[in-house]
């Protein structure tokens, strides 16, 4: 239940909150351990937070429900998160698991690139991440993050720009907003078990 939202910049004490939305929507401890889980929670902020530009976080009372991270390219990204981020990625590299599961997510961030590289269009702006907890999906929270994101894209003269998602999300709110799947990649990929899984890049042009 939505008490008083409101939003605001991200702060370090939401990233607990923060991790355990991501946690539960990418179902970490479905194919690891709930340390390894945490860790690599951990680990995802802590990479989105270095390549943004611009953050809101969505407020439930005092709790956070939901961030977007949105990079413009003429922007310069957050030097603050850069040694936080290697040592949650050290932490994860001493640990035998922990290494199997950053193997996926770099064949993943892999998959990615190749969506954008086939693309050749020159972007603007990026969402860099974008996720809510469950229980605020469909209240209209998402949306204005959304909306606030665009704005700052018109403040930085951003005239397009991208993200990606795959099939384990719910990618339709991208293109209830406007936005166009322009790439799409399917494979297996092995979380627990072999699964086939969508990768989609999805643009939006700013008139």
């Amino acid at each position: 239940m939505l008490n008083t939202l409101t939003y605001r910049k991200y702060q370090s004490s939401d990233a607990s909150f923060l991790e355990d939305i991501i946690r539960k929507t990418w179902d970490y401890d479905r194919f690891c351990s709930a340390d390894t889980a945490k860790r690599m929670a951990h680990l995802y902020l802590m990479n989105c937070l270095c390549e943004q530009s611009y953050t809101q976080v969505a407020l439930n009372g005092d709790t956070p429900v939901g961030i977007i991270m949105a990079r413009a390219k003429k922007e310069k990204t957050k030097f603050q998160f850069k040694i936080p981020r290697i040592c949650a990625e050290l932490a994860m590299l001493c640990r035998r698991q922990d290494r199997s599961v950053i193997k996926i997510f770099g064949g993943i961030h892999s998959i990615d690139q190749e969506l954008l590289n086939n693309r050749k269009t020159d972007y603007d702006g990026e969402i860099v991440f974008f996720a809510l907890n469950a229980s605020c999906r469909g209240m209209g929270v998402g949306k204005e993050l959304f909306t606030r994101a665009i704005h700052y894209f018109k403040d930085c003269e951003v005239k397009n720009f991208y993200l990606y998602t795959d099939s384990s999300c719910n990618y339709g709110f991208y293109e209830h907003q406007g936005m166009k799947r322009c790439g799409e990649k399917s494979c297996h990929v092995p979380v627990g078990l072999e699964n086939t899984m969508s990768f989609y890049l999805y643009e939006y042009q700013i008139a």
